[in-house]
């Protein structure tokens, strides 16, 4: 599979997607009030990450080179596909998208689905961007402008709506912590396992 390929065409789609998945979204809860106000922030979560990705990937872009040579993740000398590459990239946003769009579904029947993603962008975007990254290179990375923007914003929105309106057990709460906990620490851990493995290829 040519992940390059596949990458550079939704990444590119992204400019159309927002706009018109904003747009069906605003129609369907034009006509569709009465519904709880959860429902729409969990969609509203995919084009917000689409924005986010744009970002990062196509204007102005550069996260993977940023990630594999100016953060704590870098080797060196620096390595262009180590630790983040395409496939990663591809699994890690796509596989996102398909939880969020799950998490939004079955909002009555899992409402913390959602959450976990929620919890996983303020936690994985939100310490990343902010904190993480500014530790070899201080300023802008890509994706930090629509960070603190959108993905802060939205995701403490959403918690405190479910807070204020006890939607979601203690028991779910415990789920979508672990579970946001867990997602974001797939990226660092998968980049850390390639590094390691990269390095002892090399010293055969």
């Amino acid at each position: 599979m040519n992940y390059n390929s596949i990458n550079q065409l939704w990444q590119k789609s992204l400019i159309i997607l927002v706009p018109l998945i904003s747009i069906i979204l605003g129609i369907v809860f034009y006509f569709n009030q009465d519904e709880n106000i959860i429902v729409y922030l969990y969609w509203i979560h995919l084009p917000v990450l689409m924005i986010h990705e744009f970002e990062e990937y196509v204007f102005p872009g550069g996260f993977k080179e940023f990630f594999n040579g100016k953060t704590v993740f870098a080797l060196n000398p620096v390595e262009k596909e180590i630790p983040l590459n395409e496939a990663m990239i591809f699994w890690i946003n796509i596989g996102v998208w398909l939880f969020i769009i799950l998490g939004a579904l079955l909002v009555n029947v899992v409402p913390w689905l959602g959450l976990i993603f929620i919890l996983f962008n303020a936690l994985f975007n939100g310490f990343g961007h902010i904190f993480l990254f500014q530790i070899k290179v201080r300023g802008y990375n890509p994706g930090l402008v629509s960070t603190i923007l959108f993905i802060v914003p939205l995701s403490i929105f959403v918690i405190l709506n479910i807070q204020n309106q006890s939607l979601l057990s203690v028991s779910d709460w415990v789920i979508s912590i672990v579970g946001g906990i867990i997602v974001g620490a797939i990226l660092p851990i998968s980049a850390n396992i390639r590094t390691k493995n990269f390095i002892a290829n090399l010293q055969g």
